[in-house]
């Protein structure tokens, strides 16, 4: 049951350091929330690129009472308002790169986590304050693989596609 791996976690369990939200008045328990993003960062890339920008953006809203799954594709080059810019507006893809250049931290770990929140609170204000559960990120390598785990993907072109001059 899908709805058992998002189980609020007891709170006597948690951290004393922990931030303890109480999110039930926000939104319905049994709707979750992700976003799923690929950055367009690949082993060549990386090479002469430290910063990447998301080419996918889709929020999935899983709707675990009613069993149901509702995506909007957010399109790479909307212009919007980047959260914690003081109003800046950017290419959606850009949010990530504020936060990471913009958002504070000294090391790649704490960068990449403003990226991750520049993101994320950009996502949910151009959704009108939709809260966002989990997000899942991958980049061009890592489809790759996904793709050559599952065992390919068998591609039929009816036609020759090479053109050949007489």
């Amino acid at each position: 049951n899908p709805q058992d791996l998002f189980t609020p976690k007891d709170k006597k369990g948690a951290k004393e350091d922990e931030d303890q939200v109480d999110i039930s008045e926000e939104f319905d328990r049994n709707v979750l929330n992700i976003l799923l993003v690929g950055f367009d960062k690949d082993e060549g890339r990386s090479e002469t690129e430290n910063i990447f920008r998301t080419d996918t953006n889709i929020l999935a809203s899983i709707n675990l009472e009613e069993k149901t799954v509702d995506m909007i594709s957010i399109p790479r080059d909307s212009y919007v308002a980047i959260a914690h810019m003081d109003g800046k507006r950017d290419k959606f893809n850009s949010s990530f790169v504020h936060g990471y250049l913009y958002g504070g931290g000294t090391t790649a770990k704490e960068k990449t986590e403003k990226g991750y929140e520049y993101l994320l609170d950009t996502t949910k204000d151009l959704l009108g304050g939709i809260p966002i559960n989990y997000y899942v990120a991958v980049d061009m390598d890592v489809v790759q693989e996904i793709v050559d785990a599952i065992g390919g993907v068998e591609i039929e072109i009816p036609q020759d596609v090479i053109s050949r001059s007489k």
